[in-house]
């Protein structure tokens, strides 16, 4: 769920280890963004039926992994929802905001829960990824400004903030 810098990065990743990927989110150029990047199917949730596309996705299974990348209390419990029986979901927030999910949720479905911060000693596995062409972090790169510029970058966040994944200040003269 999220296609942004993280949710993108981590498509990437499951595409590596052969995972068939569909990419969420309701910034229409996000999606696009993951489409180029290599997901195989996305889904504008503002206009779209979510549930509708997974169970079409996974011919009425449900999905077995879900990354959470949105990080927000509704998409975790949305996440929750949508999962296949067994399945595994990956939450990436740190909200301090409690979700409406109950225990039966979770126990009725038998689903694992896991949290991640992103550091799970995976560096040869990224460092591999670079080598090997299977991870493109510079795809991520919306634009380069110098340090000085920095109010452009900072306008450019903030007045076009559906165009933006990543920005990049570099220090030189």
């Amino acid at each position: 769920m999220g296609s942004g810098p993280i949710g993108i990065a981590a498509m990437q990743v499951a595409k590596r280890n052969g995972a068939e990927v569909i990419m969420t989110d309701l910034v229409k150029e996000r999606l696009d963004k993951a489409l180029s990047m290599g997901a195989d199917e996305v889904v504008l949730v503002s206009e779209e039926n979510l549930e509708e596309r997974l169970l079409k996705f996974t011919d009425g299974e449900g999905i077995p992994v879900i990354v959470d990348t949105v990080c927000i209390p509704s998409s975790f419990e949305q996440s929750v929802q949508l999962a296949c029986p067994a399945g595994r979901i990956v939450v990436l927030g740190l909200k301090n905001v409690p979700s409406q999910i109950t225990m039966a949720d979770i126990t009725k479905k038998e689903l694992t829960i896991a949290g991640s911060r992103l550091n799970n000693n995976c560096f040869d596995e990224v460092i591999a990824g670079f080598e090997d062409g299977t991870l493109h972090p510079e795809q991520l790169m919306t634009k380069s400004y110098n340090y000085k510029d920095i109010m452009e970058a900072l306008t450019m966040i903030t007045e076009h903030p559906q165009d933006v994944l990543k920005l990049v200040l570099k220090f030189e003269d």
